[in-house]
């Protein structure tokens, strides 16, 4: 039986983080592609509208009485209040879901693979939804004078995220820029831009990404720039890596015992000797 969708007119809400934002902008990208009108709703993904130029965005969320909402849950009071009053056009798409703590599913909703990307998840809600072909494409379209990967040797180090438990050690990081530059490559900590639009030209332009499990892991992936994470457990990372260009994950060893005291204390037990070999493993590829 065909899904009776809500609206022609659709609104995409992602969660806080700009990553998320990329992430869900598979939803948007597929919609419009659909003949759908969509608004993604993010207070930083205006900075990067040249990247998008025919997807639109704005700040405000709140819905009007002829709009459908696609929802990246977040268990926040915004997508509570959501679900309350607009039960019958509100798509929510669940990274994780238990039926005890998130109410009864209703047929627009999407629960995820927590074995797949998020990117593949995102894809595949939409396309069911639409009943449409699946694509992971989100509509970023490089500026026309960059020039990709023009700094090759230049290995980009994104030592920060949102939040400091996601973080490997700074000492670290710069033993991998010392071991990168006996290799011969240019390391560089992630300077700080006036806009996203700035970052993601950096980006686009720089040879390889290291980082934390962040959002310039998440646009390195987007714009085909390889990419290594360092993250806390393979598991999440299953569903939480860059899904567009396939990189690496270095994760805590498969040795180690799960128990809360090394899942606390992750970035004392990854070494930067073997992001290294993770890295170099990588650049034979690319």
């Amino acid at each position: 039986m065909t899904l009776k969708i809500p609206s022609r007119k659709v609104k995409v809400l992602p969660c806080r983080g700009i990553g998320d934002a990329l992430l869900m902008l598979i939803a948007a990208e597929r919609l419009h592609q659909s003949g759908y009108e969509v608004v993604t709703v993010h207070p930083k993904l205006p900075e990067l509208q040249s990247w998008f130029p025919h997807l639109k965005f704005a700040s405000d969320g709140s819905l009007e009485e002829d709009e459908w909402a696609v929802v990246e849950n977040d268990n926040s009071e915004r997508v509570k209040s959501l679900k309350k009053d607009y039960r019958d056009r509100v798509s929510i798409f669940y990274p994780t879901y238990l039926a005890s703590k998130h109410g009864p599913l209703s047929p627009l909703d999407r629960v995820f693979d927590a074995k797949k990307p998020m990117a593949e998840n995102i894809a595949a809600a939409i396309a069911s939804l639409l009943d449409a072909e699946m694509s992971k494409e989100n509509g970023i379209t490089p500026l026309p004078h960059l020039i990709h990967r023009l700094h090759r040797q230049r290995v980009l180090l994104h030592h920060t995220s949102s939040l400091e438990e996601k973080n490997w050690l700074k000492d670290k990081f710069q033993e991998v820029a010392h071991g990168l530059k006996r290799r011969g490559y240019e390391p560089v900590f992630v300077p700080e831009f006036s806009s996203l639009d700035d970052l993601a030209a950096y980006v686009y332009q720089s040879g390889y990404v290291i980082g934390n499990d962040s959002l310039v892991g998440h646009l390195a992936s987007n714009l085909q720039i390889p990419n290594l994470i360092i993250a806390d457990k393979q598991e999440r990372m299953n569903l939480w890596r860059p899904g567009w260009l396939e990189g690496s994950v270095v994760t805590l060893a498969p040795w180690i015992p799960a128990w809360k005291f090394f899942e606390k204390n992750w970035k004392y037990f990854i070494s930067s000797g073997r992001v290294l070999r993770s890295f170099d493993d990588l650049s034979r590829l690319f």
